[in-house]
């Protein structure tokens, strides 16, 4: 299986859960418990493990990596 079809797949799965949470409520359900001083950081975390990782690649080619 192509490289590009794995991600075709991930995005697909993906929109699909989003699709399926938002009509169900649940994200309001648990936006209650869970408010944007605990989702700010988490997001704000995984950004950072991956900031490194994104400067290696982005290494490769600066033309791609300005867009």
């Amino acid at each position: 299986m192509s490289r590009m079809r794995e991600i075709q797949g991930a995005i697909l799965v993906s929109s699909l859960l989003q699709i399926v949470l938002g009509f169900s409520g649940l994200v309001g359900l648990v936006l209650k418990y869970i408010g944007p001083l605990a989702i700010a950081p988490t997001i704000n975390l995984i950004g950072l493990s991956l900031f490194i990782e994104a400067g290696k690649k982005s290494g490769g080619h600066w033309g791609i990596a300005a867009l």
